[in-house]
């Protein structure tokens, strides 16, 4: 009598978590489609594709192009996917190639009082580039050093101003490298403010 009232028990525990498992999935799934997607037709002809998730905590930008000799059909050149957190500040990018080789990371950094992007430090994801440190203890540590640091200024109005880009590999200036004027991070397409 007592094996019998486990066994149904086991198999009524069995029979709700395989029923909210297959519910997971179907919500998980139901959330996938929610994603929203904008297009955007750049002067040069190719596209920039933003994709948000459903929490709104991974942007994904993509630029497509045009396939050389190709019947029109747009191929990825590049890709970026930024991360947020809860507050809906970017914390991390990762630029990858057309391939999904990944090329660059990104980290921002913010104003501790005003709460506003102050800087972005961007690692060259294929060679580690380090620096030597020498700590309150004496002993030197290798620090990773960013390839390019942004400074992000805002004027009296608190409106960006350009940010200022120093840019650490030798006979290269930031915009030959990066475009002029350009961070990693322009706008929020899904931003409605």
């Amino acid at each position: 009598m007592i094996s019998t009232i486990k066994t149904s028990l086991l198999l009524s525990f069995a029979t709700v978590f395989l029923i909210a498992g297959i519910s997971e999935n179907a919500y998980s799934q139901n959330q996938n489609k929610k994603q929203s997607v904008r297009m955007m037709r750049n002067d040069d002809g190719s596209f920039t594709e933003f994709r948000r998730s459903s929490n709104e905590r991974i942007l994904e930008k993509r630029i497509l192009a045009p396939q050389e000799g190709g019947n029109g059909e747009l191929a990825t050149t590049v890709s970026f996917i930024y991360r947020k957190d809860i507050h809906g500040r970017l914390r991390s990018c990762k630029i990858h190639d057309a391939i999904g080789t990944i090329l660059y990371r990104v980290s921002y950094g913010y104003h501790k009082d005003t709460g506003r992007l102050d800087r972005e430090y961007m690692y060259d994801a294929q060679v580690k580039r380090t620096v030597a440190i020498i700590g309150a203890d004496g002993k030197p540590t290798n620090v990773e050093k960013p390839v390019r640091r942004l400074y992000y200024r805002y004027d009296a109005q608190g409106r960006p101003a350009k940010p200022i880009a120093i840019c650490l590999p030798p006979g290269k200036r930031a915009e030959e490298l990066f475009g002029k004027n350009k961070g990693t991070w322009t706008k929020d397409p899904f931003n409605k403010k």
